[in-house]
């Protein structure tokens, strides 16, 4: 194939991806969801902590958006470029499976349980304040959702104590102590006092504490 015969290949391809509108297959009374915008709002909050927040927000709400290469949705394109109603066992149904991806709706998004589950994690990273409010914002057949977050201050570990006893136990969690994943200062983290208890638990069980 030569290079003219390549230049009409892909500006055909182009065009019937151009002319294949991104709502084709949306259902009435629904809207296509295209993804989550979070605010953060704080004051003390270093810019850097604050696009840490924003990012890992954006990450955790659900449901995604249709995939997208080069900021355009090609297997959402190809879903609707087969057709509104097409065999299982056509060539339209077939690209379908093979290339498309249906649409993310409107109605699969849950802003309350998204709501519930950004302020946890951030609880989680010791912003026990966290507040976080959600809406949605649809414009014609296009959706999208929109999330502030007010964490608040984050709390840090004061003081790391091991406990005092004369026991077998206490001596052995001693001997592990010095390597503690917990540090003054550091932020209350779940994951990591989690990760902590588990390196205990693995020490104790190489010393012979199995239970």
């Amino acid at each position: 194939m030569g290079k003219p015969a390549n230049t009409l290949f892909v500006a055909t391809i182009a065009l019937l991806l151009a002319s294949c509108s991104t709502t084709r297959t949306v259902p009435a009374g629904d809207a296509l969801y295209t993804g989550a915008d979070v605010k953060v709002e704080g004051e003390r909050l270093s810019n850097k902590k604050e696009k840490a927040i924003r990012e890992a927000m954006e990450a955790l709400a659900r449901p995604l958006p249709n995939k997208r290469i080069l900021g355009i949705p090609f297997k959402l394109m190809m879903y609707n470029l087969a057709g509104d109603s097409v065999k299982e066992r056509s060539i339209g149904g077939w690209i379908r499976r093979k290339f498309g991806e249906p649409p993310v709706l409107l109605s699969s998004v849950s802003i309350d349980r998204n709501n519930a589950v950004l302020q946890s994690d951030l609880q989680n990273q010791g912003y026990f304040q966290a507040e976080v409010a959600g809406d949605t914002i649809v414009k014609g057949k296009k959706a999208r959702a929109e999330y502030t977050i007010k964490p608040g201050d984050q709390y840090t570990i004061n003081h790391v104590d091991f406990g005092s006893d004369s026991s077998a136990l206490q001596t052995a969690i001693d001997q592990c102590a010095g390597k503690t994943l917990l540090k003054n200062d550091d932020p209350i983290d779940l994951g990591v006092i989690k990760a902590e208890r588990e390196r205990i638990d693995a020490y104790l069980k190489e010393n012979g504490f199995y239970y």
